[in-house]
C-alpha cells in the first residue's frame, strides 16, 4: 500500500467519522424538536382544562 493510499484511507476513515457525528446531531436536534412540541401541546391541554375548572368554579 503506497503512502497515497493509506492517506485516502485515513481520510475516509476520517470522513465516515465526521458524518456520523454530523447524522448524530441532526438526530438529537430533531428529537429535542419533537419533545419540545409534543410537550407544548400537552401543557397548552392541561392550561386549557385549568382555565375551564376555573371558569366553572
Amino acid at each position: 500500500m503506497s503512502k497515497e493510499t493509506a492517506s485516502e484511507d485515513k481520510r475516509g476513515h476520517l470522513n465516515r467519522w465526521v458524518m456520523l457525528f454530523v447524522l448524530a446531531a441532526i438526530a438529537a436536534v430533531v428529537g429535542r424538536q419533537i419533545a419540545v412540541s409534543s410537550a407544548d401541546r400537552e401543557f397548552e391541554a392541561r392550561l386549557a382544562q385549568l382555565d375551564a375548572n376555573r371558569d366553572n368554579a
